[in-house]
């Protein structure tokens, strides 16, 4: 009977993940490229916002890349959010004689969470009719992608528009955990969903979103969104859900940015994401999730470990499965395809940090920390 039940319960995983899949590779098809436009906005002016706290060993990359665009006029916005190590003195020594500007912020309200307040300080320092916000983190691979992304934006009528950028897997940490997390993205928020202005789903990426300036300022811009720890996700969903039109486009041939380094922080930033989830949908949402994943991340793991047991080779077919989508995810982040069998350290690692959520959210709390300061988010019942 139990044999009858596993085998039953496997075939069923087989199924499930055969249509995760294909909706992955479809999402992929359906994804909006970046294309080159060729067409210069000499009269349009661009004012590029970099909001950084402790970007010492990522700014001068970001900086250089923002520079060498072209086509458009610009000005360069750089935000010291409070910075504990040389993120200051390497733009003042290295960048103000290039015409960039430095903006140091330090005192703020408990109300402002993560880089909202930097972001909105910079902002106030503006003059352009389009505002572009860029993480420090980002760089561009050539000189044309903010040209090529206001051709496009000016072309559709697109009031508000991100670029998801090529992650960088440089890490064991980022090799193990991307790909499982960017599998889920795709089907979870599909881009496909963020560009159908009848869909009510939008997702921006907070290392490119480029704004014109009255629908930033019609919707409250980072004010608005000050209260939450992933503001980008917050406003692209914002912004849409007051009838402007978004975009979503794949900018990973152009741009790349970093995620995160370390196990430690990839924790962390789970923590945030789903702590966001439990704040904006409900504790309930984030049970929902954790009950998913225990059926669809963990339960290939056991049924796969059972297989070994029983000499049942057909139950670990879901895990193996799990096996192909990594590695569908390291090849599509041009990262070593030979990382895939490390799914199951992702997985666990997801559900672990959604089980912290749930508890902790009802509890007394979730701890959050970022750049170094520390948030505590609690349940309102």
């Amino acid at each position: 009977m139990i044999e009858y039940a596993t085998l039953a319960l496997a075939s069923l995983l087989v199924i499930v993940y055969l249509i995760f899949i294909a909706r992955r590779i479809r999402e992929e098809r359906c994804l909006v490229r970046l294309t080159d436009s060729e067409k210069s906005h000499e009269d349009a002016l661009i004012s590029i916002i970099i909001p950084a706290r402790n970007e010492a060993e990522t700014i001068s990359r970001c900086i250089e890349g923002v520079l060498s665009q072209r086509g458009f006029k610009k000005e360069v916005i750089i935000v010291d959010d409070s910075s504990e190590d040389e993120t200051t003195l390497i733009v003042l020594k290295n960048y103000l004689s290039r015409g960039v500007k430095l903006v140091r912020v330090s005192e703020r309200s408990d109300e402002w969470i993560g880089k909202s307040w930097a972001c909105h300080v910079g902002y106030t320092e503006t003059s352009g009719d389009w505002l572009l916000f860029i993480d420090a983190d980002a760089s561009f691979v050539d000189e044309y992608v903010v040209r090529d992304t206001l051709t496009y934006a000016i072309n559709n009528k697109i009031d508000a528009l991100s670029l998801i950028p090529m992650l960088e897997t440089d890490t064991t940490a980022s090799r193990i955990m991307l790909p499982t997390l960017t599998a889920l993205k795709y089907v979870l928020a599909p881009p496909r969903r963020s560009n159908d202005p009848r869909d009510k789903l939008s997702f921006f990426y907070g290392s490119y979103m480029l704004f014109r300036r009255r629908v930033y300022e019609s919707i409250g811009g980072h004010r608005a969104v000050r209260k939450h720890i992933l503001e980008d996700k917050a406003l692209g969903e914002l912004t849409k859900s007051m009838g402007y039109r978004v975009a979503l486009l794949d900018g990973r041939r152009r741009m790349r940015a970093r995620f995160n380094d370390t196990m430690h922080d990839y924790m962390n930033a789970l923590l945030r994401l789903f702590t966001e989830y439990a704040e904006s949908s409900g504790i309930k949402k984030v049970w929902k999730y954790i009950i998913g994943g225990i059926v669809f991340l963990i339960l290939p793991i056991v049924l796969a470990a059972y297989a070994l047991i029983s000499l049942n080779l057909v139950l670990s077919l879901p895990f193996f499965l799990m096996f192909f989508a990594q590695a569908y995810e390291l090849r599509k982040l041009e990262a070593p395809i030979h990382y895939f069998p490390l799914v199951a350290v992702s997985a666990i690692v997801i559900i672990s940090m959604l089980l912290v959520v749930g508890i902790r959210y009802v509890r007394g709390g979730v701890k959050l920390e970022w750049k170094g300061r520390q948030y505590i988010f609690k349940h309102k019942p």
